[in-house]
């Protein structure tokens, strides 16, 4: 990548034991978790990133059925800030809520986050997931579900599209506001075995384009592309 050097790549997230469970089938038990995912696609896409993790893998139950894939946070392990990167970019995607997002009003990064894991934990806290102002103006790119989108305070997203924010729709499309401006992308129409790890691939591959070329559109035109290849392998 030609910017790489000047656009350094850190991340912040978690690696996890993954405890699948079917109906009628044995469990598996799997590496897993966003950091696993990330560091294929890096790996995939011949990048490279400073990862910070916790001391421990997280310990995440997966059951997956007819109605799709739900997971339960068992254990999760505290991620510390990194002081010592020379990182312009920060990609957070945890399980949980693992790392204390308030640390980034001290750090000059900028930051794409992946909410799924602080929406997991203001759901089970029957609350919606929020942010001070001085930290959500922290956050260039801010990555969810649909669903994750509705478990978030509405001014929290409002003012977030004023900045960069993609909501994945499943197979139907990807809505991206960047600057105020409304843009909608369709994706391929795949029936894969499960669709974990995709989020974390697409965020991971738009960050990689992001930074190489700075064009939000395009960015999201490469990640669907690449996630989409990622499913294909599950089907």
């Amino acid at each position: 990548m030609s910017n790489m050097k000047k656009n350094k790549l850190a991340v912040i997230s978690s690696f996890a034991e993954d405890v699948i469970l079917y109906k009628n089938l044995p469990k598996e038990i799997k590496t897993g978790g966003p950091a696993f995912w990330i560091a294929k696609t890096l790996k995939i896409l011949k990048s490279k990133a400073d990862i910070f993790t916790g001391k421990k893998p997280a310990v995440v139950e997966i059951t997956i059925d007819k109605t799709g894939e739900h997971g339960k946070i068992k254990s999760a392990s505290t991620i510390k800030t990194p002081i010592k990167t020379s990182a312009d970019f920060l990609l957070i995607s945890t399980v949980a809520d693992e790392f204390d997002l308030e640390k980034l009003n001290k750090l000059n990064k900028k930051v794409i986050l992946d909410v799924q894991g602080y929406t997991r934990v203001s759901r089970t806290k029957n609350k919606l997931f929020n942010l001070p102002i001085q930290t959500a103006e922290k956050i260039t790119v801010m990555k969810c579900t649909e669903a994750e989108s509705k478990l978030m305070e509405k001014e929290l997203v409002q003012q977030q599209k004023k900045r960069i924010l993609l909501i994945t729709r499943g197979g139907k499309n990807v809505i991206i506001f960047s600057r105020g401006k409304k843009y909608e992308l369709p994706v391929l129409p795949i029936k894969p075995t499960d669709t974990i790890g995709a989020g974390d691939t697409f965020l991971t591959a738009f960050t990689v384009k992001l930074i190489k070329d700075e064009d939000v559109i395009e960015a999201t035109k490469f990640a669907v592309k690449f996630t989409g290849d990622f499913l294909k392998s599950k089907t």
